[in-house]
């Protein structure tokens, strides 16, 4: 009887053994099943990074376009560079100066009648809607960059007011005096023949036209601000290569300078030359 008892409980056990063996057979084949699944993920993967990398030379040519496409668009520059105040001074002015500069070393000027421009017009596309300035036109002109300048001088619809007695009477503040000023003040050695000066004229900017040989020498320029009282001050040491960019008069021998009252960079406004890294300081007079 015990015998029996004996072989019923080791049959209970072996049966107990094979269904946890097929169990744990079933969960390898699922676990196989799993591990299956992601190494096919894993070379579909694979095989979509390896066309990536075949496809390579395609990105390269796809950064070549993009640097044709910049080689496609025409080099424009703003004075004032800065593009709300281009528009806002454009918007006085009315008129610009485009200045094209081509590949042979050649420039060319033309004015810009700018009267239909208003708050919302888009500055640079009104300048590359230019029939010459359109692409494919300006590469087959030879065009290197172009220059716009608002010009206050040509046209200025709107000029800065000022009383003409309070300028050009006795009592504005002459050369001499200011060079007086300027000596004492900075510890220069300013004097008439080294120096060239401008009141603010009837046109509301400061022009001065020094002789050509004043190059071959240290030159001195004096802005003299009327309205506000303030000598601005400038040294261009002798020879320096500026000159050589400078405008000509072609009917005497002088340098011509044209500069905006309001433009605290010194922009030179006929050939758009910076003058500000010859700027020594400024000297505020009563």
């Amino acid at each position: 009887m015990e015998f029996i008892n004996v072989y019923n409980i080791l049959i209970i056990v072996l049966v107990a053994i094979l269904v946890i063996i097929y169990n744990l057979n079933k969960k390898l084949r699922k676990h196989d099943s799993q591990i299956l699944t992601i190494e096919k993920d894993l070379n579909i993967q694979y095989e979509m990074i390896s066309n990536l990398l075949d496809e390579n030379d395609g990105f390269e040519i796809d950064n070549n376009n993009n640097k044709q496409n910049e080689i496609n668009i025409l080099p424009i520059e703003l004075f004032p560079s800065d593009s709300e105040l281009f528009r806002s001074e454009l918007l006085k002015s009315k008129q610009a100066v485009i200045t094209i500069y081509y590949n042979n070393g050649d420039n060319e000027r033309k004015i810009w009648n700018a009267s239909k421009i208003n708050q919302n017009s888009n500055i640079l596309g009104n300048i590359r809607s230019r029939q010459e300035f359109r692409n494919g036109k300006w590469q087959k002109g030879n065009i290197a960059k172009v220059v716009v300048a608002v010009e206050y001088n040509l046209s200025l619809k709107n000029p800065v007011q000022f009383k003409s007695d309070k300028y050009f009477n006795e009592n504005t503040i002459t050369k001499d005096n200011a060079i007086k000023l300027i000596n004492k003040k900075f510890q220069l050695k300013l004097d008439r023949e080294n120096t060239n000066w401008s009141n603010i004229n009837s046109d509301g900017i400061w022009s001065m036209e020094p002789n050509l040989n004043r190059k071959d020498n240290e030159l001195y320029l004096i802005l003299n601000n009327n309205e506000i009282k303030k000598l601005h001050v400038f040294r261009i040491p002798a020879n320096h290569s500026v000159y050589e960019n400078l405008y000509v008069r072609k009917d005497k021998p002088v340098f011509r300078l044209l500069f905006n009252v309001h433009d605290t960079q010194f922009i030179e406004t006929i050939m758009h030359i910076n003058f500000k890294e010859f700027y020594i300081d400024f000297l505020q007079y009563d």
